[in-house]
């Protein structure tokens, strides 16, 4: 389980991300396991290309290659999700 303060940034990433849809990016965070899942999958994600782009590893331009299509496949996913409970409420 992840801590309320990385909770918290992982929140804070999302709104960021996806700034128009804040309302509906706080009520899902705040009631559903899966999306706060992606949402912390998300910060990790982000923590971790941020390492690899600082890193003088001879991998690092792979692992920078592999995060930030991680980064686009998860911010979809998001996108997704989002768009699934707008058609719901809609």
């Amino acid at each position: 389980m992840q801590s309320t303060r990385h909770r918290s940034i992982a929140l804070n990433l999302a709104l960021r991300r996806f700034p128009a849809r804040a309302q509906l990016i706080e009520n899902e965070y705040g009631a559903r396991n899966d999306f706060r899942s992606l949402c912390d999958d998300l910060q990790l994600c982000v923590d971790a290309l941020a390492r690899w782009q600082s890193s003088d590893s001879p991998v690092a331009a792979a692992r920078v290659a592999e995060c930030a299509q991680s980064l686009a496949e998860l911010e979809q996913e998001i996108e997704t999700w989002l768009n699934e409970r707008e058609a719901r409420s809609g």
